[in-house]
Order: structure tokens, then sequence, then C-alpha cells
């Protein structure tokens, strides 16, 4: 009987042990799962970094002229432009301070030989020329961008329509201090003067005025040809180069071919480059206009003069990065300013930089080359 208590009780005791240490090792997972946490749980999110915003782009400095697009300080454009009258006989080559003019028209005069007629406004140039006389249709270059004229001697047919135009003119011959003679070269070909020189001539005469930039014949797009800005248009056809042979002189070619490094045309004159004479470089040209204007010998005139009609419409191409489509010009009268339109007749939007205008006659002949 006491070995069956003793028995039941041992029984009891393991029982006790088991329990307790069952309990025990239910604690201690407890205590883990409590202390980590579990083997599934994702790590948390690691948070990106955002990329940097680039800069703005810097603002140039200046502002843009109507003539060119090229910045200049506001006060310079405030000024009145000048337009010289710029010899282009072979006798006159290299000139002096074309590469810095703004616009340039390239026209006849007689003989097959043109003159240029170079226009100024933000830039300050310290030696222009040779400067040469006028022909009559010069002045409705200078009325047309409210210009001072800068020449030597005119036509007969300029003297009376000097004063009915009320063309604002500098002649050498009544404004000596403004010009100085050359001794390396000639005469008629050694005749020279600055814009500095000029401007203070000018002034004495009251002919210069400070107004606001004048209103130009053109808009310029800094980013000319870029995706959502003005550009050539769609069926412009590549040009790469192009000759223009005006009619009576077989010597005066004018050339043009394309670099796309600079995205500007290097001008040539009789298949040779037309330099610079300061630099010894070819001039560069960002944008070309043929301007197709009728052209007639005046009647009788003893030294075979021309009548250049500077109004009413006619056609117009435009080369420049590396591309030429058509377009038109206009002109009320002979006070009016110009119109240079597109294909559709809204005003020309080009590139900034030198703008040479080649005035030619129906019959003068142009070759394009493409790519």
């Amino acid at each position: 009987m006491a070995q069956t208590r003793a028995g039941a009780l041992k029984l009891i005791l393991v029982v006790a042990l088991l329990g307790f240490l069952a309990g025990a090792a239910g604690a201690c997972a407890r205590n883990r799962s409590q202390s980590q946490p579990p083997a599934s749980a994702p790590p948390p999110p690691v948070a990106e970094t955002p990329e940097p915003s680039p800069p703005p782009p810097e603002e140039p400095e200046g502002t843009p002229s109507p003539f060119s697009g090229l910045r200049f300080a506001e006060a310079a454009l405030a000024r009145r432009p000048l337009l010289f009258v710029v010899d282009n006989h072979p006798s006159a080559r290299p000139q002096s301070g074309l590469q810095q003019a703004e616009l340039v028209y390239e026209v006849l005069a007689e003989g097959g030989i043109t003159r240029l007629l170079a226009l100024y406004l933000g830039p300050d140039v310290e030696e222009i020329g040779p400067i040469r006389s006028i022909r009559h249709y010069f002045l409705d270059l200078a009325v047309a961008h409210d210009a001072i004229l800068v020449y030597v001697g005119q036509s007969p047919q300029s003297q009376a329509e000097l004063a009915e135009l009320r063309v604002a003119g500098l002649n050498e011959f009544s404004n000596g201090t403004a010009f100085w003679r050359s001794t390396s070269r000639p005469m008629p070909h050694n005749l020279y003067t600055s814009t500095d020189l000029v401007r203070q001539a000018a002034r004495r005469r009251g002919l210069e005025r400070s107004a606001g930039a004048p209103p130009g014949p053109f808009s310029f797009e800094p980013r000319f040809g870029d995706p959502g800005q003005a550009g050539p248009p769609a069926g412009a056809e590549a040009t790469r180069g192009l000759t223009v042979h005006y009619p009576g002189y077989v010597k005066h070619r004018v050339g043009y071919r394309y670099d796309p490094e600079t995205e500007e045309y290097v001008r040539s004159v009789a298949d040779r480059p037309h330099l610079d004479a300061r630099t010894r470089q070819a001039l560069r040209v960002k944008t070309i206009l043929l301007q197709v204007v009728p052209t007639r010998a005046i009647p009788g005139d003893p030294e075979g003069r021309l009548d250049v009609q500077f109004t009413g419409k006619g056609g117009l191409v435009v080369v420049t990065h590396g591309a030429r489509w058509e377009g038109s010009w206009r002109r009320a009268d002979r006070t009016a300013a110009f119109d240079y339109l597109d294909a559709d007749g809204r005003p020309l939007v080009l590139p900034p930089g030198p703008v040479w205008v080649q005035v030619i006659p129906a019959d003068a002949r142009v070759e394009y080359e493409g790519e």
C-alpha cells in the first residue's frame, strides 16, 4: 500500500516537472518572438535622392539690334543708324569694316560694278571704306532705315532728290574732317572714315538723335532651327553654296559657301575669298537675301547709269542655316520702310547675325549648290 502511494507521488512529480519545462520553453519562445522581427518582414524603403534640376540658361547681356539680332548696349541702339557707301571696284578690295556691318546691300552701279551699302547701329568701327559716291536709288535705302548716309559726291540724279527725300546725308565735300585719305592706295579708292568721326560730325550738324532703337526690317530668333522654334520651313531646299552672276561685267561673280560648324556662309568675289583688310580673313555672313528689283538703264545717260526701283513688290530668296526658300518684299513708296515676308506673307524671321542683301535684276543668273 505504501509502495503504491510512493509510485503515485513520483508520477505526479514527473508530470509537474514536464509541465514546468514546457511552460518555460513557451515563455522563451514568446520572448524571442517579441524581441526579433519576423523573418518575412520587408526591409524599410530607401528614400531616392532626386536629380538636381539644371540651372536656368544665363540671360545674354545687351539688347538685340533690330538690324542683325546681335546684342549691344541699349545706349548704342538708341543712336541713329549709319549707312556707308563702300567702294566695291577690284582696286578697292580688300575693304575695311564690312565684317562688323549688321546689314549690307550690294547694288549695281554702272558698268556691271556694284557698290556696298553697309549699315551700323550697335558696333563702333575704327575704319570703314573706301567710301564712294551715291546713286539716286541709294537714297531709298537710307530713308527706309532712317539712316545717316555717308558718301563722297553724287550722281546728277541724286542732287535734287537728296533734298526732296530729306535724306540725312554726310558728304566728304562739306565734312572733310570726318574722313581721311590713305596713302597706300590711289584715288578714288582711298577715302576712309570711322563711326566715331561720322557721329561727331552728325552731332555738329544736328543729324544725330536719341529716340530708342528704330524698327528693323526683320525679326530674329536666337534659337532658330531648334524644335518648336522658327526655322527653315517645310520644303526648304538644302543650300551649301550659291553664285550670283551680275549682268554686264563678267568678272563680278559673288559666291557664298556654307560652313556647317559655324552655320555661316563664307563670301567670295570673282572666285576669290572676299577678305577683310584688317584680319585678312574671308567675310562671313549669317543670312543672304536675294532681292529681285526692277532695273533699267537711264535713257540717254552718258555714263550708262541705272534706275533701280525700290518701291512696289517683288521676289525674294532667303538663304540661311544651310537651306533656302522663297519669300517676297514690298514697299509702299519712297518714304516707307521695307517689308520682308515669308511665303505665307508673314514678317521674315532670321537667326541673329550679319545679313547681306544681294539686290539683283530679274536677268541675273543664280546658281545653287545642294547637299
